[in-house]
């Protein structure tokens, strides 16, 4: 039986460990923005793809981080932030400022 194989079990936990910043920051993204869509009245479609959709982009955002020189620990206040924030606020900021980057035609 392979679930009872501690090896897996052990392996599973060290990843965990490894890598709890990214997993508590995306977390934290996905339950802030399901407790504020359920709070503003939202159905549950859209709490499930504004919940997924904010973890998305939370992943992304932590992914940078080593880019930027960001230490991992602030995973949790970016997850955060991004999970009140949500997707339509952070997409129109992401907007704006593609439009003053880019060049017009």
């Amino acid at each position: 039986m392979p679930h009872k194989d501690p090896f897996i079990s052990a392996l599973l936990l060290a990843w965990l460990m490894d890598n709890m910043p990214t997993v508590y920051g995306t977390a934290l993204a996905v339950l802030t923005a399901w407790l504020r869509i359920t709070y503003g009245g939202g159905s549950g479609r859209r709490r499930l793809l504004e919940s997924v959709l904010c973890g998305a982009i939370t992943l992304a955002f932590i992914s940078a981080f080593g880019w930027f020189g960001i230490p991992g620990e602030a995973a949790g206040f970016v997850g955060g932030m991004v999970g009140l924030i949500g997707v339509e606020t952070i997409r129109g900021i992401a907007e704006r400022w593609l439009n003053t980057k880019l060049p017009k035609e």
